[in-house]
């Protein structure tokens, strides 16, 4: 972690907003930012420092997983609740390409679909929208 906060503070010009073909398995194929692998494995340091140094939190499109989806998706509850407090849309959809998920997915659904029921009730406390669930 300290060779990544020496990195973003050295005033090299570093872009956390940098996207590349991710080679994850739940992004696979898909473009993902530091942001996105940080929520993938759930480290809440590299995720304060990405988001202090300007990371996007909702910059997804076609094909592109947002952070608050990914971290909602692994079930890292913490870094669900560091997203929303931070302006994370919290009813934002993806296009999810898959056959075994909708083809529209939001948090909500990208956790209740993999069962993570403490991530699903955090983001109704938060203000989720439920109507997604059904």
């Amino acid at each position: 972690m300290k060779s990544i906060d020496t990195s973003i503070n050295s005033g090299k010009g570093v872009d956390v907003n940098y996207k590349e073909i991710s080679l994850s398995r739940s992004i696979d194929g898909a473009e993902a930012t530091a942001l996105i692998h940080a929520a993938y494995v759930g480290d809440l340091e590299i995720i304060k420092l990405l988001l202090k140094a300007g990371a996007k939190l909702n910059d997804g499109s076609y094909l592109s997983n947002i952070p608050l989806i990914e971290a909602a998706f692994r079930g890292h509850t913490e870094s669900v609740r560091l997203f929303v407090s931070r302006g994370a849309d919290i009813n934002k959809t993806i296009r999810y390409p898959s056959r075994k998920y909708p083809s529209k997915m939001s948090p909500i659904q990208a956790a209740a679909n993999q069962g993570h029921t403490e991530t699903v009730n955090t983001l109704i406390d938060l203000g989720a929208n439920k109507a997604t669930l059904l």
